[in-house]
């Protein structure tokens, strides 16, 4: 049977597995919320944080490739690909919203939300120290700023990226 891409996620979530260090028991009919699907939303329910569409001044630019067999340690035999890359140094900008308290659905970012479902539940945040300016430090800023390669075609080097999160107040 083949399994649809991204569903590994909330798999894990149903097997009781582990997210950012927190233990979660296996429970036979019941799921918590991951970290990631608490912050980003997912299956109907609403997350905290809006991620933009970042944008960019810089024209891309063709790039001509050819491709390797790993497997024979040889070119293969299709001809030049083009690709189309965005040159090095290029700024990319957006706007990233956290939603701290929202006093319409009674959400506030840092506190377990209640669920219709009684089995459903933030189980990560019930009875632990994060609040809300550590979920934005170490569960945001932190990883947000820790990741240094997005996209494809990592083994020619592109892909590297810098990024940096800044506060702007409203």
């Amino acid at each position: 049977m083949r399994k649809e891409k991204g569903t590994e996620r909330c798999d894990r979530v149903r097997e009781g597995m582990d997210y950012f260090g927190i233990e979660s028991e296996k429970r036979e009919g019941k799921h918590s919320i991951c970290p990631v699907c608490y912050l980003l939303g997912g299956q109907g329910i609403p997350g905290f944080i809006g991620v933009p569409f970042l944008n960019t001044e810089t024209k891309e630019e063709e790039f001509s490739s050819v491709r390797i067999d790993r497997a024979r340690r040889t070119v293969a035999e299709e001809g030049p690909r083009s690709y189309s890359v965005i040159p090095e140094g290029a700024k990319f900008r957006g706007v990233m919203q956290i939603l701290l308290k929202d006093g319409i659905r009674g959400l506030e970012l840092g506190e377990p939300r209640s669920f219709k479902e009684p089995t459903l539940g933030d189980k990560w945040l019930e009875n632990s120290n994060w609040t809300q300016e550590k979920i934005i430090k170490e569960l945001v800023k932190e990883r947000l700023e820790a990741i240094n390669v997005l996209g494809g075609l990592k083994s020619t080097g592109a892909g590297k990226v810098e990024i940096r999160v800044t506060e702007k107040n409203p």
